[in-house]
């Protein structure tokens, strides 16, 4: 009995897509292919139904939906279709003639009556023309009676008997919502895994065809569209579009969106913007003058280069972050050209990491291990130090060893101030002694001064004569280290000078903080597993430190996600959102270099990416090619239009994205979706997102209802 009311009930859905037929005919198809149509149309019929723009859905079916229990099983279809221009029909040269007849004949310049003098027969005969539509696909019930819609249609005939019709606002709501039953089931399973449930869709804007829009507001037709929030978790999304066409406002939206979702499903879904301009984490003459931190409260966490209120600090204190504050400093020498010497090659190829059992089991060999990373770190910090790098109380402490050995080899040497050792230094031990009484015991800890001073003679001694290590064979200051001394005391052992206090210093001043993390990336990370907005302020600074701040920050998200998937772990759900997309995925970037492969294998890793961009034809191919999520505003270039143009059915909008430069009017296509629709995206309210992700937290019975029409994102 239920599959029997499933059933009827499926296929009585499908007649109320041809709703109202007599007022929403349009007109009768005379020609099709499996792609596209010819209709003939009317003035009139196209008056009597409010106008038909460029690019809008029309309907088409062979059925009377009143009698639609007695239509053949295989007139149970209803075509879609999109209004993409006039198509010209066989009698348009009669019809042009008659009319340049007319007005050669006129002897006014003003219309006599309201048929500008055309007999009436005449009047109807011009009246009708044709229309080019292309086929997006077509409904159909399914076996279980539930409406279903396929990509395109399984046959066509020479003489259609096809009606096409306008849809009704309420079939048309239907119609840019849908999504097939099987990817309904497939994104149920997805949602049980990720957020426990399927969460409901999401108001993104409504149906815009046109930039002028005459005819949807003289019909006051707003049509709400709708996007599935799932479909952008561990998915690439574009966002494309020309400054000041509505970018920012449909990432705002989109992350408000998100926010409220994961806070309703009690889903932790952390979400990150790399803000290049700072619009999302500054107030601004934008959205209300509002940003995403005051809309969403507390649960927004936002970094910037400089102390400011209400900001945490983005710069690195480089003498405790070994990790992040190295590969920033290394970075901006890498992107140096003037910094090809040998000496700098070292720092660059330099790694602090400290070592393991795993990679020195042999607990000698750990120990040894040990003493050349705190001499490498204590020479790393002398570095910073000479550079002008200012340390805190705390930081301004550096501990190694150096072995009786060590010290005797230094004895009297030339380099090291003081007296020398006379007669009653008899033995090895008290020379060593003697040494380390003038040079100082860095293992009980010396200052950064003293370390620079010691660090210097130890140079100029091994430079003289190399130290020998205890190990036979080796020698106590390796050829890392031998580099960075000589950068330390600013000479080559060629005798040319290094400019390395200057060079590194002007690298790194501006990313250095005393009241810095000792590693950002990591607390950034820390703050995403556990579900809160992280927006990183780059507004401030060099262009290269903002891009290896950023970069440093992907790349530790990458290896902590890969990490997690080796445990065989589930990595966080995560939302990246990149601003200038084509500085970092561009076409000529490395694939396997950190941003192309966060958009190439992110998803497999939970990691969900939207890049934003006015260079679609800049962003690396591959990329393009696994991008689920389109939204498009206006690009006022036909290379990039073109480009765009390659993908699904953005061709049909090529001339209304160059032409209409209105703010928010956007095409857009989600994985969940069969075809692109045109849409005005909803301006991003700061005080009605507030609203509804206040009360995404709390219990049904403990909202309020909203005051000022506050009500949805």
């Amino acid at each position: 009995m239920d599959s029997i009311a499933k059933t009827t009930a499926g296929l009585l859905e499908l007649p109320t897509l041809v709703a109202d037929p007599e007022s929403t005919h349009v007109g009768f198809i005379i020609h099709m292919t499996y792609d596209k149509v010819t209709v003939l149309t009317n003035d009139q019929w196209k008056h009597r139904c409010g106008g038909v723009p460029q690019n809008s859905f029309l309907v088409a079916a062979s059925f009377d939906p009143a009698n639609f229990e007695t239509t053949p099983e295989e007139d149970r279809t209803v075509v879609l279709l999109r209004a993409i221009g006039p198509k010209s029909l066989p009698q348009d040269n009669d019809t042009l003639k008659s009319i340049i007849e007319k007005y050669q004949r006129a002897t006014q310049v003003q219309a006599t009556d309201q048929h500008d003098g055309f007999e009436r027969i005449t009047l109807s005969r011009l009246q009708y023309s044709g229309m080019e539509c292309h086929i997006l696909g077509s409904f159909q019930s399914d076996a279980v009676g539930r409406l279903t819609m396929g990509s395109d249609v399984e046959d066509f005939f020479a003489v259609a008997r096809l009606r096409v019709y306008k849809p009704t606002p309420k079939v048309l709501e239907r119609i840019v919502n849908f999504i097939a039953p099987d990817r309904v089931a497939k994104a149920e399973e997805t949602a049980k895994l990720l957020l426990g449930s399927m969460p409901q869709p999401i108001p993104i804007g409504n149906v815009r065809y046109t930039s002028s829009n005459a005819v949807q507001r003289a019909n006051k037709a707003d049509v709400p569209v709708r996007i599935q929030p799932l479909d952008f978790l561990a998915r690439r999304t574009a966002v494309y579009g020309m400054t000041r066409t509505g970018k920012s406002n449909t990432v705002k939206t989109m992350v408000a969106s998100v926010a409220t979702v994961a806070k309703k499903a009690r889903v932790k879904i952390g979400q990150i913007i790399f803000d290049i301009k700072g619009e999302y984490a500054n107030a601004n003459g934008k959205d209300d003058g509002s940003s995403l931190a005051e809309a969403l409260g507390g649960d927004v966490v936002r970094y910037r280069a400089l102390q400011k209120t209400g900001f945490r600090d983005l710069r690195d204190n480089f003498y405790q972050s070994l990790t992040s504050g190295l590969m920033t400093l290394q970075y901006l020498l890498a992107n140096d050209p003037a910094n090809s010497g040998s000496d700098i090659g070292t720092l660059i190829a330099l790694s602090l990491d400290e070592p393991t059992k795993e990679k020195f089991p042999d607990q000698r060999a750990f120990e040894g291990a040990q003493k050349r990373h705190a001499k490498q770190v204590a020479i790393y910090k002398a570095i910073l130090y000479k550079a002008g790098l200012t340390p805190t109380a705390a930081d301004n402490k550096v501990t190694f060893d150096i072995g009786k050995g060590v010290y005797q080899q230094m004895h009297n040497h030339s380099h090291v101030a003081g007296t020398s050792c006379d007669r009653s230094c008899s033995n090895a031990d008290q020379r060593a002694d003697h040494a380390k009484a003038i040079l100082g015991d860095p293992s009980t800890g010396i200052t950064l001064d003293e370390a620079v001073d010691l660090l210097i003679k130890i140079r100029n001694v091994n430079k003289d004569s190399a130290i020998a290590s205890s190990t036979k064979g080796k020698n106590w200051v390796n050829e890392t280290e031998r580099g960075l001394l000589n950068l330390l005391f600013g000479e080559a052992d060629t005798g040319a000078k290094i400019r390395s206090a200057k060079v590194i210093g002007n690298a790194i001043q501006i990313w250095h903080s005393p009241t810095g993390s000792d590693d950002v990336p990591r607390d950034v990370y820390n703050f995403l597993k556990q579900g809160q907005i992280v927006i990183i302020d780059l507004s401030v600074g060099p262009e290269s430190t903002r891009k290896s701040k950023a970069e440093a920050i992907a790349n530790y998200m990458l290896n902590q996600a890969l990490t997690t998937m080796a445990d065989e772990k589930e990595p966080p759900l995560v939302m990246m959102y990149v601003e200038e997309a084509h500085n970092l995925i561009g076409s000529k970037a490395e694939i396997d270099s950190t941003w192309p492969r966060i958009a190439k294998e992110g998803a497999a890793m939970n990691i969900g990416l939207v890049y934003c961009t006015q260079e679609p034809s800049s962003i690396h191919a591959n990329i393009m090619a696994n991008t689920e999520n389109f939204f498009v505003t206006h690009l006022n270039n036909d290379d990039e239009i073109k480009t765009i143009s390659k993908f699904y059915d953005f061709g049909d909008f090529a001339a209304v994205i160059k032409k209409a430069t209105d703010v928010g009017f956007s095409r857009i296509k989600t994985l969940s979706s069969s075809f692109v629709v045109p849409t005005q995206i909803l301006q991003f309210k700061p005080d009605m997102v507030k609203a509804e992700y206040d009360a995404a937290g709390k219990k049904p019975e403990e909202i309020k209802p909203p005051t000022n029409g506050a009500a949805g994102a």
